[in-house]
């Protein structure tokens, strides 16, 4: 049981660095467009959409 949990809290890690990565990614993204705060929502939700597939 503990076995499995230490697993799932790695992959869980290793995502959230993944999705922090991506975070940051788009946020730079966003200013570089300069379109404001719209363009980071639509960011945001994309970025939730195609990490939370798995």
């Amino acid at each position: 049981m503990s076995k499995l949990y230490l697993k799932l809290q790695k992959k869980a890690r290793e995502k959230r660095k993944k999705n922090a990565l991506f975070l940051v990614h788009s946020f730079s993204f966003c200013k570089f467009w300069k379109r404001g705060s719209h363009n980071i929502i639509f960011n945001n939700y994309a970025f939730y959409y195609f990490y939370n597939l798995e």
